[in-house]
């Protein structure tokens, strides 16, 4: 599906007397599939093309949809009433003789020749078979696994950073608590890496190896080189855990290009501000994160990714931001649709925080794109939804800013001041909306 960041929630969801195969949330998202699995008793390919289970399980997902869209049921505090969650059908061929490649061939020809065509072109509707999947699966894996000299498999790349991510967390914990004044804060820190690092791995990997364990320090001290390199290694950072994980998650942006995925963690409102108050105070760091972070965005799908990144852009100086747009790769990936053609976007968060983004810093067209947004009701509500769900352990704090942008007298925020005064109104109406019971009809 090519979604930057993991799956956060995968579980199977009663619906009235039926149940839905899987639910996928996808992280930091407000966008989820409804996925319809069929075995061997329903092959969704014959010896003569795609069978009648083909087009029945798609209809089946879709009646599960409908029901979510209707308001019968909520996943997440959060309703799907204005959105149209995709619909994923895997199944299997009963032709043995087919090659990957010819079953997917017969699929998208079946689906292009159906009343179904718009919807598959669209993207909002995939059909695969279980053999497809399953080399897709293997080949992403191969990709992100190391092999040792003998041959054996160990632990992928993205697990190797994540033990190390959480080792690292809570060293500088420890650290924050109980570090001594005028310690030499790299040398401690190193210690307490090489002194937890067995039972880190032991506690997060399957009988790691000697390997996977050497790949976690590795990966470690990079980390603390990057925080080094930086002058973040110091007292007055490390001595508040909020500050020292901040730290961290600068490493991780700087580190993005070789490793390719960003801390974990569900995004709450303001989860950034202390890494932009720490970048904000160092020239350094403003000028090696402000490039990484342009190539981020231009290569990374996830909503979280996306809305983790662009909200720090926006405290970066209004030059640097304001020239992305002129670099090649960057143009391509956000070329800022009109509202009503975002309306047929999957992504259309992404494009409403990049353009928010763009548009603080004075950019014409994007501050018409989110004047132009503000007009339209559906991408409205999509927005007050998303600002709920992921705001909803601290509604007051989301609304105070809200407001505060509505009422700014702030050149940049005045420019685009119809969406402020707009997203502030429809979020407070979404919030009483969510709190509501879901409908019984």
């Amino acid at each position: 599906m090519n979604e930057g960041q993991p799956v956060f929630v995968r579980k199977e969801t009663p619906v009235g007397r039926d149940r839905i195969d899987l639910l996928l949330y996808f992280y930091g998202s407000s966008q989820f599939d409804i996925v319809e699995c069929k075995g061997r008793a329903q092959p969704i390919i014959g010896k003569h093309g795609v069978t009648n289970h083909f087009m029945k399980a798609i209809q089946q997902a879709d009646d599960y949809r409908t029901k979510f869209v209707e308001g019968q049921c909520r996943i997440t505090g959060d309703s799907a009433r204005d959105r149209k969650p995709r619909i994923i059908v895997i199944g299997c061929s009963m032709d043995s003789s087919l090659s990957s490649q010819q079953e997917s061939a017969i699929i998208k020809k079946a689906l292009l020749a159906s009343d179904r065509a718009i919807e598959y072109e669209k993207g909002t509707l995939l059909v695969i078979t279980w053999r497809v999947l399953a080399e897709k699966a293997q080949a992403d894996f191969a990709a992100d696994t190391a092999v040792g000299p003998d041959g054996l498999l160990i632990a992928s790349r993205t697990e190797i950073n994540g033990v190390a991510r959480s080792l690292l967390a809570r060293i500088v914990q420890y650290v924050s608590e109980h570090q001594t004044k005028g310690a030499n804060l790299t040398a401690q820190l190193e210690r307490l890496v090489a002194r937890n690092l067995q039972g880190e791995c032991n506690r997060l990997l399957h009988e790691p190896d000697k390997r996977e364990i050497a790949l976690v320090s590795e990966r470690a001290q990079r980390v603390l080189k990057a925080l080094e390199d930086l002058q973040l290694l110091q007292e007055t950072v490390m001595k508040d855990p909020v500050t020292a994980h901040a730290a961290l998650q600068i490493a991780d942006i700087l580190l993005y290009e070789e490793d390719g995925d960003l801390p974990g963690g569900p995004w709450v409102h303001g989860a950034t501000y202390p890494l932009i108050g720490l970048i904000g105070k160092n020239d350094k760091i403003m000028d090696r994160v402000t490039p990484q972070l342009m190539r981020i965005l231009s290569s990374d799908n996830s909503e979280d990714v996306i809305g983790r990144a662009s909200h720090v852009a926006r405290y970066f100086p209004k030059e640097v931001v304001a020239a992305w747009p002129n670099d090649k790769v960057f143009g391509l990936q956000w070329t800022l649709p009109n509202p009503n053609e975002l309306l047929e976007q999957l992504r259309q968060i992404s494009f409403l925080q990049m353009g928010y983004c763009l548009a603080i810093h004075g950019l014409a067209d994007a501050v018409s794109f989110m004047n132009d947004c503000a007009e339209n009701s559906v991408v409205m509500d999509h927005i007050a939804t998303w600002n709920v769900v992921h705001a909803m352990r601290d509604l007051e704090a989301l609304f105070q800013s809200l407001e505060e942008k509505a009422n700014s007298d702030q050149a940049n925020l005045r420019a685009f001041g119809k969406w402020h005064a707009r997203v502030y109104e429809e979020t407070l109406k979404m919030a009483e909306e969510v709190k509501r019971p879901p409908s019984t009809k």
